[in-house]
């Protein structure tokens, strides 16, 4: 048998029209891939409950209960762990940038003014805590709380608070 040009442009096509046909059946090839997969290894638990005399559409049904349990708790934990994730993303952004708000406050007894600043730190539930931080007498920043000095020094105060109050566990 001679192996001709022609011999092996047919088998080039050949498997070019197999991975082509492959490749356009996915949609209906890969769900019956999957339910093989999972019918396989359904089918020891499915026969131990034959055996112990289950009707064979009974053992189907809780083969299909289980399995849509355990996707379920899959789920969930997926959630859950999306949910931290997030959590811990946000954390961490307000942890190296922190959004400040500086305001001027004055103490009542000594009529001194002072700026304090407050960041908003999330918490699991969506929910936010309140993190203040005193920065000092007004005088310093030429009583601006736009002043970018005053600003430089909340972010710098407001990072070692959270870290703090992170160790601490009261974040």
């Amino acid at each position: 048998m001679t192996i001709t040009s022609i011999s092996i442009i047919k088998k080039i096509v050949v498997l070019f029209l197999v991975f082509a046909g492959l490749y356009y059946a996915q949609g209906f090839l890969i769900p019956l891939l999957i339910g093989g997969v999972l019918a396989t290894l359904f089918l020891p638990f499915s026969k131990w409950l034959e055996s112990k005399k289950t009707p064979k559409g009974l053992a189907a049904l809780i083969c299909l209960i289980v399995m849509l349990i355990v996707v379920t708790a899959i789920g969930f934990l997926l959630a859950w762990q999306l949910n931290e994730l997030v959590k811990d993303f946000e954390q961490h952004q307000v942890l190296m940038n922190p959004t400040i708000h500086v305001a001027r406050t004055k103490d009542k007894k000594t009529e001194i003014e002072y700026f304090t600043a407050k960041t908003f730190f999330p918490l699991t539930g969506g929910k936010r805590k309140e993190v203040k931080i005193h920065l000092g007498r007004a005088e310093n920043y030429n009583f601006d709380t736009q002043n970018k000095q005053a600003k430089i020094d909340a972010i710098i105060k407001m990072r070692q608070t959270i870290s703090r109050r992170i160790r601490e566990g009261s974040l």
